[in-house]
């Protein structure tokens, strides 16, 4: 630990200016700089504080059934909620109202010693929880060094990951016993993570099956169902870079058996709208962000707002589900599966391998095994309703097999 703590100390400067880098490219929040530097903008309330840090929406929406779990064990206690991504601090934020003051919000500091401490020097949480893959060795040592309890939340480990460890097996034995408890998503992990720690490595489940129904507008998607009336839909929710050439080639593809068709396009990350415009050529678009009209000769809606998934996902009756098409790791399909939609998804999806190895085996969802498959299992699905409708029930049967994982783990925390 002495070396990773010397070296992140001499790169302190390069991590300051990559962080105004970042600021200027409008991935950082420059009124709220400080908090990644380890300097509050809140005050601490009294009593005893929980620590919980998850990176991304995706993190950020799954433990939310474990926010509702802490508060219900831990009475008297406030959680502060850190996340590193403008998104997700905006979906965190959004969530504020219902905690009625009894959560806070910050961005993580960066794993620099001296904003480390600081951070912890101010916000002496008693329990600290990372969630899933989030390591950051200073921040864990120096909050076990600290007396808090340190926990790792449905955590996952690729095989690829693992063997990275394994060779820095040393540091990597080192990191992970620091963590009182390790809570995985299944069992390839328990078994990966299980070699690098002697503490207990427990499985409960995946705690993305528990996550909370998406929150949407009712004004706005009925208005979005009577601006696309009886128009053959798909949604294409959650895309990375080059995943939208894809779809773009295939949204022209099916155009040949379905004139009508509207294609939706979520980015994953909204900031990418002027690149996927160039991409689409002269293809007919509208842009939600900027409030354009979905008319008749609209071919493709850049859905690139903030908040709405759960409106798209109840709007439409299927989805392709981004991040799979190439080795990104793929997205949660819970939260479709829970409004009634069904999914389809590329093999890419190491970050989720095991919920989509479960629908595959109970032919709850579609996989593509390359791009040229996509138009044509679209197609499928665009002519067969029913077919539609037996996918989406066969994945709600299989996600409800999960029960009561957040109450488990917190119990276990708690004791």
């Amino acid at each position: 630990m002495l070396i990773y703590r010397t070296i992140s100390i001499l790169l302190f400067p390069f991590l300051e200016l990559y962080l105004f880098f970042r600021v200027y490219k409008k991935k950082e929040d420059k009124k709220r700089l400080k908090e990644r530097f380890g300097k509050p903008t809140q005050n601490r309330p009294e009593g005893k504080l929980i620590w919980l840090h998850a990176v991304s929406v995706g993190e950020t929406n799954s433990v939310l059934t474990l926010v509702d779990q802490l508060f219900k064990t831990f009475s008297d206690v406030t959680i502060l909620f850190t996340t590193t991504t403008l998104t997700s601090a905006q979906s965190v934020v959004a969530k504020l109202p219902e905690f009625r003051g009894r959560l806070i919000h910050q961005f993580l500091p960066i794993d620099s010693y001296f904003c480390v401490k600081d951070f912890l020097n101010f916000w002496q949480p008693s329990k600290v929880i990372f969630v899933e893959s989030e390591i950051w060795p200073n921040l864990i040592y120096e909050a076990r060094d600290s007396g808090a309890e340190v926990f790792l939340v449905n955590a996952r480990m690729s095989k690829k990951s693992a063997g990275k460890w394994y060779l820095a097996q040393k540091f990597g034995f080192k990191i992970f016993n620091y963590f009182n408890l390790i809570f995985v998503q299944n069992e390839d992990d328990k078994k990966y993570f299980s070699e690098l720690t002697e503490n207990e490595v427990l499985f409960f489940g995946n705690l993305k099956s528990q996550v909370r129904d998406l929150s949407f507008d009712h004004n706005e998607l009925e208005k979005l169902k009577l601006k696309i009336g009886d128009r053959k839909l798909w949604l294409v929710a959650s895309t990375h870079k080059g995943e939208e050439l894809i779809v773009i080639n295939t949204h022209l593809e099916l155009k040949k058996h379905f004139p009508d068709l509207l294609t939706i396009i979520i980015p994953r990350h909204p900031d990418r709208a002027e690149e996927i415009k160039s991409a689409l050529g002269g293809v007919k678009f509208a842009q939600r962000s900027k409030n354009q009209n979905i008319t008749d000769d609209v071919e493709i809606y850049l859905a690139d707002s903030l908040g709405e998934l759960g409106t798209f996902y109840r709007l439409a009756k299927f989805t392709f589900i981004g991040g799979s098409l190439f080795e990104i790791g793929g997205h949660t399909p819970f939260e479709a599966i829970k409004l009634g939609c069904a999914v389809m998804s590329g093999r890419g999806v190491f970050n989720n391998k095991k919920i989509y190895q479960d629908l595959e085996a109970q032919n709850a969802c579609i996989m593509i095994d390359s791009s040229n498959q996509l138009a044509g299992k679209v197609k499928e699905l665009l002519e067969n309703k029913m077919k539609v409708e037996e996918l989406a029930n066969k994945a709600l049967q299989v996600i409800k097999s999960s029960e009561n994982i957040a109450e488990k783990i917190v119990k276990k925390i708690n004791s």
